[in-house]
């Protein structure tokens, strides 16, 4: 740690700016014991938005300033702060107090005090409008309008009285670019750009790509000098330099946060956007503009040959009291044909000490992988003693399909592997990557087109698949191995 600010356990919101820590400190409220109480989502979140609404007259929130290095209270302002409208430059600190437009000086005293169209109510669902601190102007945005101050005096400069609105369940998306104010509006996105000096409407640019646009996301969008990314659908980028539009639909950000632009990179947190699900990339992930080569070489290339190769059991079949593949069968029908006592006890266990996958069953073993070890591992099936164990290239997430005297699973390092089912001796590995290419993954190495463990084998032929996405890194990899030479 190497700094702690006192007193700020209860922070609502904190910037930082020219050597200031500014905390918007509550310390009357509670945290938000919250409780779903209908289960209509909409319903739900209109109930829960007023519930928890920032509300001017019940609300005591304590603004603190401290130095960044020392950490020290340089000075205190008991008074309302509506949510997320904290804003400062090297003169001024200013915030929306639910009636005006406040601006302080950097020693806390108060400069001048504006009012604007008040929101005595603020949902939780909509976050607050925009404040924003420009050269000489502070520039408020709230729902249909757009006020722009004197920086000095907090003299009003302009009005637009229908402004365009953005937001869902967000703030809403406004910018100042090359003086010049930049506001979202509409389901398909439409940038409406107003002059800073008299707010007249000078341009206007809407996305000419035709797609399946429903609502904005629900998070504020980021903009850099150069690029706009409005939320809209996926992850939306306008180029105002050479007025292009373009849309990857299976990124999105994080709900209420978004997306952060960063290091010629978008940083994409986790989400629970349920509009996405079948196409959306998961996890907290960081994505390039720039695309990295996907070629493959030639099959032969990719094919490495262990010391059971060729050794396979052409006769081998399996019982269906058996259990050779994940959920016993291609069908996954997760049953099997056999015989089991109404009483049944413990036989044996083994703590293995690590995430392990779903076993399969044959020939007195069992087979699994313990997941994050990157091993694939076989257990006798009468005492749950390990009698081999192989180390692969990555994590192994599901367990191996058994065929013909194999072992076979796909791997996160891109690779599929066949192993002697008798002494997990490798017989052979081929790469379904395309190449070598690997990235960080929930703290470990991968390929960038993983396998996942379990693989389907039909007719003796494996069909496995490489990759996160279709519409990443070239796409997903299918590939069709034979189960004898790989």
């Amino acid at each position: 740690m190497l700094t702690e600010y006192g007193q700020t356990a209860s922070t609502f919101e904190v910037i930082v700016s020219d050597g200031l820590v500014l905390a918007v400190v509550a310390p009357d409220e509670k945290p938000c014991d919250y409780n779903q109480q209908d289960p209509n989502c909409w319903k739900e979140q209109r109930r829960a938005s007023l519930a928890f609404a920032w509300d001017r007259d019940q609300s005591t929130r304590i603004l603190k300033a401290f130095s960044v290095d020392g950490g020290q209270l340089l000075w205190q302002r008991k008074m309302p702060v509506a949510p997320m409208s904290l804003t400062a430059d090297a003169r001024h600190v200013c915030l929306f107090d639910g009636q005006a437009v406040v601006a302080l000086d950097r020693k806390g005293e108060l400069c001048w005090r504006t009012e604007v169209p008040p929101m005595k109510k603020i949902l939780t669902g909509y976050s607050g409008p925009r404040l924003v601190l420009h050269e000489d102007k502070v520039v408020f945005s709230p729902m249909g309008r757009m006020v722009a101050l004197d920086a000095a005096t907090g003299k009003t400069l302009w009005t637009v009285d229908r402004k365009p609105r953005s937001g869902h369940f967000s703030l809403e998306d406004f910018y100042i670019l090359d003086g010049k104010a930049w506001v979202l509006g509409g389901s398909r996105g439409t940038f409406s750009v107003y002059s800073l000096a008299d707010g007249q409407k000078i341009e206007e640019h809407t996305n000419p790509i035709d797609s399946f646009y429903i609502h904005q996301r629900c998070y504020p969008g980021r903009a850099t000098r150069r690029l706009l990314l409005p939320p809209i659908m996926g992850s939306t980028v306008y180029d105002v330099q050479k007025d292009e539009w373009s849309i990857d639909n299976w990124v999105r950000g994080g709900c209420t946060y978004g997306t952060m632009p960063a290091n010629g990179m978008l940083y994409t947190p986790p989400n629970a956007c349920a509009c996405y699900y079948q196409s959306k990339l998961n996890g907290f992930d960081a994505v390039s503009p720039v695309a990295q080569s996907a070629d493959a070489p030639p099959a032969a290339q990719r094919l490495a040959k262990g010391p059971a190769y060729g050794v396979w059991d052409a006769q081998s079949e399996y019982d269906p009291a058996q259990w050779p593949v994940f959920r016993h069968d291609n069908s996954r029908s997760g049953y099997a044909r056999t015989d089991v006592p109404a009483e049944v006890s413990t036989v044996w266990r083994e703590h293995l000490g690590t995430k392990l996958s779903q076993p399969v069953v044959s020939g007195g073993r069992l087979y699994l992988s313990a997941v994050d070890q990157h091993a694939v591992l076989a257990l006798s099936a009468e005492t749950g003693r390990e009698t081999w164990r192989f180390i692969a290239g990555g994590r192994v997430n599901s367990p191996p399909t058994l065929y013909h005297g194999l072992a076979i699973f796909g791997c996160a390092d891109g690779s599929v592997y066949a192993l002697s089912d008798q002494d997990g001796q490798l017989a052979w590995k081929f790469q379904a990557a395309p190449n070598d290419r690997k990235l960080i993954s929930y703290g470990q190495l991968e390929s960038v087109w993983p396998l996942s463990g379990t693989v389907l084998i039909q007719d003796s032929k494996i069909y496995c698949v490489a990759g996160w996405s279709m519409f990443l890194d070239g796409g997903l990899r299918m590939v069709v191995v034979k189960h004898e030479t790989g």
